[in-house]
């Protein structure tokens, strides 16, 4: 949309000392400051309407219902890179526990961020929205005044309400979707203006009692939150992974390995199978050998990581008591027998059987790694017994390990089966791409 003033938005801001979305919120929301039946459109914004008695009374305002929620307990950048993954099916952890939308007393990591499916709304005032924002004593508080409603016979939405009475300014919506729709605001003449500065009449008139509504529900819910809470420190940048939480100590943040171990086991199998193609040219080069060694060794480690993270996970999001009697120093294979017994899962895994009997094996190379020792042992062929547990054939078997182990606890659906593991992903050049053709070559070979 046409906006013209912005740099009087900025001045005004750092005058009152207020954030700029909420002076800009507070102008749309009860000034002149629209221009009618320009550019093809009914009305475009021009804050240099305002006049100074109207910049006197901006910091006076204290209830907008604006086209944008707020956020919280996050970075910007960190929420927009999160919801990009989540366009194209790429693999992040949900930010459970963040009060990512706050419903009250917000904090002062709060940013506004537009509703997905108003974005290409030209005016918020011509409509209504699910939240409503108030702010008093420098504090700012956001309450969900309505839900989405889906209209019978209608191609859109509309809102209902439990806290204010939205028909007046349904009748009024309609008669502005007529003009919207009309031919005459290409080229709108004299009479066609007149009728939308009267209908953004009607608007403001039907408004003015929701406002008050707003601000008397405000009034009731505000005794029940602390303003001290108000008051966050800098939040933290998060990975992909990362979960967050805010406490009376501060910050704290969760991170799920088991992504980030998948992606390490993978590109460390190519590694390993690079150095296993320099071997098979020349079987006496030395270096090859030892990178063939040292990325297999990584890449089974990742990979035995990942499925003992993740089990963790699943014990924790289902089966939240289990901990008191398997803790940390319980064998992570018995958890793995444990769960579908105690989730009444349609099968067992049996220790003789793949795959678990191949799933025992990736622990055991991967115990022999993180405990060796530098002792004699037999030669195995031509090689060292070391080069037969850590080689690119164990390497590339313990991927596929771990697909299947985790693909297998998901039949019944009571455990879903996670993004990352899954082959219909979305594309990340340079980041998850690596991930994605390794589990569908896997899942093609099958």
């Amino acid at each position: 949309m046409t906006i013209y003033g912005r740099d009087k938005i900025k001045k005004i801001a750092k005058k009152l000392s207020l954030p700029e979305w909420w002076i800009k919120s507070v102008i749309v929301e009860y000034f002149p400051c629209r221009r009618y039946g320009k550019k093809g459109k009914l009305c475009i914004f021009d804050f240099n309407k305002l006049s100074e008695q109207d910049m006197e009374q901006i910091a006076e305002k204290k209830v907008v219902i604006p086209n944008y929620k707020l956020v919280q307990n996050i970075r910007p950048i960190d929420l927009t890179n999160r919801i990009s993954l989540s366009y194209v099916g790429l693999p992040f952890t949900t930010l459970e526990h963040s009060e990512l939308i706050p419903e009250g007393l917000t904090n002062n990591s709060v940013f506004p961020f537009p509703l997905r499916h108003n974005k290409k709304m030209q005016d918020p005032k011509t409509t209504f929205f699910q939240y409503a924002i108030v702010r008093e004593d420098n504090y700012f508080y956001q309450w969900k005044v309505a839900e989405m409603l889906k209209l019978d016979e209608k191609n859109y939405y509309w809102y209902k309400s439990d806290i204010v009475d939205l028909n007046q300014l349904f009748q009024v919506n309609e008669k502005m979707r007529e003009l919207n729709n009309s031919n005459e605001k290409k080229n709108p003449n004299a009479k066609f203006i007149v009728r939308i500065e009267n209908i953004y009449q009607e608007i403001e008139k039907a408004r003015v009692p929701i406002r008050e509504k707003i601000l008397k529900y405000h009034y009731k819910m505000k005794p029940n939150y602390d303003t001290s809470k108000a008051h966050a420190p800098k939040v933290p940048m998060l990975s992909y992974f990362d979960g967050i939480r805010l406490t009376e100590n501060g910050y704290q943040i969760k991170t799920h390995m088991e992504p980030l171990f998948l992606r390490t086991a993978i590109r460390n199998l190519t590694k390993a199978q690079e150095a296993n193609t320099k071997r098979n040219s020349n079987s006496d080069d030395h270096f090859a050998l030892l990178d063939e060694i040292e990325h297999s060794a990584m890449c089974i480690i990742a990979a035995t990581n990942c499925l003992e993270s993740y089990i963790n996970y699943v014990f924790n999001k289902h089966l939240p008591d289990e901990p008191v009697i398997f803790d940390d120093t319980t064998n992570h294979r018995q958890k793995w027998l444990f769960v579908p017994t105690a989730l009444d899962l349609p099968f067992r895994f049996k220790p003789d059987e793949k795959p678990f009997s191949d799933f025992s094996q990736l622990v055991k190379w991967r115990n022999n790694t993180i405990h060796h020792r530098a002792e004699f042992t037999r030669a195995r062929g031509t090689v060292s017994h070391t080069y037969n547990q850590l080689n690119v054939e164990n390497a590339k078997l313990s991927i596929k390990i771990v697909r299947d182990m985790v693909v297998k606890l998901s039949e019944g659906g009571k455990i879903p089966l996670p993004v990352w593991i899954k082959t219909d992903m979305g594309s990340s050049p340079g980041y998850w791409d690596e991930v994605l053709n390794y589990l569908k070559s896997i899942k093609e070979s099958a």
